[in-house]
């Protein structure tokens, strides 16, 4: 069930408003993205808004769809519910995920063996799925409230109310917690216990979702294009929570399982970027 079904037209626009959303989680945000954020918020509102209205009268079998219709006990959602819920559903379930197919593709891309074996062993999917967001996490901070006195291990006590900065990227790659941590391994056993979706309260309510677009694209990657190439450096997003690329560039040889169109005319480049691939011929 898709959660808005939006058309694909509007998908630039979506990346658009969703990066302009993403900066402001920066600690510090100048004046300048804080006027960028308040206009893509308003934007996306607006057009979530006619979105709502439109399912009112044209239901689909979105999930959107699903929550103007949802009742319990005679009350329903009001729009302003269903606007809030949507953009929740869009800008932490949308931006997360690309990060996390971003990451993972370059991290697999960078260990050519662990790549080439998923593709063979796609019963392995699964969990580098759990160890790409253990390696390379989506989210690298957050921030919590303490609701007691915590005595950290010889470095004072963080008191009860305190506002802490949580750093998700850090404790992936605790070495109490994972053996080795700063290798990428596709079948490591302890791979689950990442925070990369929180836990308690906090735990992450598309975390079925986001694992299952992961699985399926670094699946069909994996199988598909055995030997997929990074060409050059890929370009990283300047931001300290959410952690992704603003561009990648990749490489199709033609001894890879490609589509015919692809195979027939050699190798092939594609550069993706704000969500869409432009193609150009390779050098070899």
């Amino acid at each position: 069930m898709p959660p808005l079904r939006r058309p694909d037209r509007d998908q630039a626009k979506f990346r658009f408003w969703g990066h302009d959303l993403a900066a402001t989680l920066l600690p510090h945000t100048d004046v300048a993205a804080k006027s960028r954020k308040r206009a893509s918020e308003l934007a996306l509102t607006a057009y979530l808004r006619d979105l709502v209205e439109k399912r009112r009268t044209e239901p689909d079998d979105s999930l959107l769809s699903s929550l103007v219709a949802a009742e319990e006990g005679g009350d329903r959602l009001s729009s302003g519910e269903l606007v809030a819920t949507a953009l929740l559903l869009l800008v932490a379930g949308f931006e997360t995920t690309v990060n996390l197919i971003g990451n993972g593709t370059v991290a697999l891309l960078c260990e050519p063996e662990q790549w080439r074996r998923l593709g063979e062993e796609p019963a392995l999917v699964p969990t580098a799925v759990e160890e790409l967001l253990r390696y390379d996490s989506p989210v690298q901070m957050t921030s919590r409230i303490a609701t007691d006195d915590i005595e950290l291990d010889g470095a004072g006590t963080v008191p009860k109310g305190a506002a802490i900065l949580v750093a998700v990227g850090g404790a992936n790659r605790d070495p109490d917690v994972f053996d080795h941590p700063n290798q990428l391994r596709i079948d490591r056993p302890e791979a689950s216990r990442h925070l990369a979706f929180s836990v308690g309260i906090h735990h992450c309510l598309g975390v079925a979702l986001a694992r299952l677009e992961g699985s399926v694209a670094i699946d069909e990657l994996t199988r598909r294009y055995a030997t997929l190439q990074m060409v050059g450096i890929p370009t990283q997003r300047q931001l300290l929570v959410l952690r992704g690329y603003e561009q990648l560039a990749v490489r199709t040889p033609s001894s890879s399982m490609m589509s015919g169109h692809d195979a027939a005319r050699g190798d092939t480049e594609r550069s993706f970027s704000d969500g869409r691939p432009t193609t150009s011929r390779g050098t070899g």
